[in-house]
């Protein structure tokens, strides 16, 4: 039998960090719970559109219409990327420069 693991906080915002927190995940410091509140729920909406943009995408139809809506797809990811990765302060792929411009960005 497989054993289940919870998370604390699901569904909640997590308590204040710790200093050991903080210095690991700068950004969770700096943002206060409105922010955070406001951050997810951008990304709720970012993702709604684009599944939106996928079911469209999935609709027999021109190339050309696909085209557009992968690459409006393929820009929300990275909206959402930069949103996630800075909230969380993990920088999974990087700052908000390494999603729109790429990783090797501040080295030019």
């Amino acid at each position: 039998m497989s054993e289940v693991t919870t998370r604390p906080y699901a569904g909640a915002i997590p308590p204040a960090a710790s200093t050991s927190e903080e210095a690991a995940h700068p950004s969770l410091s700096s943002l206060s719970g409105s922010q955070l509140l406001t951050v997810l729920q951008a990304i709720a909406s970012q993702m709604d559109t684009l599944n939106q943009l996928l079911i469209q995408a999935k609709t027999p139809g021109e190339a050309a219409r696909a085209e557009v809506l992968i690459d409006a797809a393929q820009s929300i990811c990275v909206l959402v990327g930069g949103m996630a990765d800075h909230a969380s302060g993990c920088g999974v792929y990087g700052d908000y420069d390494a999603w729109n411009y790429g990783q090797n960005f501040s080295g030019l």
